[in-house]
């Protein structure tokens, strides 16, 4: 992002940028919801250290956000980022099914063990299917919004 917004870089990283404030929103909404819901549904092994956790989940998105959405200012043509960012999500989806789990023991769940998340292996598998999809659904809101958003601010600030 910063390359884009000094114009050192002749390759355009929208897609990408994109793609990622789309991701940090939905990763920060949902570990927030789960640890305000209860702590041990994304943290397993006990609380990590305050600050790693505020960071990972709070201000290191909040920073790639703004500037992407104020300095950059990427959110230009936000479809165009569909496609990549549903096949991201995807891609997460069968790596930790088929993947991550089978060569995991833990976390340990009333229904599976080995996904990354407690939360997910007390869910059945259509029960998991649903939840992807609904955070694919999400993923595509959010993409909406950031094109609003965009619009938005291009009508504030060239007045």
């Amino acid at each position: 992002m910063l390359a884009l917004s000094r114009s050192r870089t002749i390759r355009s990283h929208q897609i990408t940028a994109i793609c990622a404030s789309v991701l940090n929103v939905m990763v920060v909404y949902l570990y927030w919801k789960l640890y305000f819901t209860d702590p041990s549904l994304v943290n397993s092994d006990g609380p990590s250290v305050w600050y790693r956790e505020y960071y990972l989940h709070g201000l290191g998105p909040a920073l790639q956000i703004i500037d992407a959405v104020f300095i950059g200012r990427i959110h230009r043509r936000v479809w165009r980022a569909i496609l990549p960012v549903l096949m991201i999500i995807t891609a997460y989806v069968i790596w930790v099914e088929l993947f991550v789990q089978k060569f995991n023991m833990e976390p340990v769940g009333s229904v599976t063990s080995g996904l990354p998340y407690p939360f997910l292996n007390s869910m059945e598998l259509d029960e998991r299917i649903l939840f992807y999809a609904a955070n694919a659904g999400m993923a595509i809101a959010l993409i909406a919004v950031f094109g609003i958003v965009r619009i938005g601010f291009d009508r504030i600030f060239r007045s």
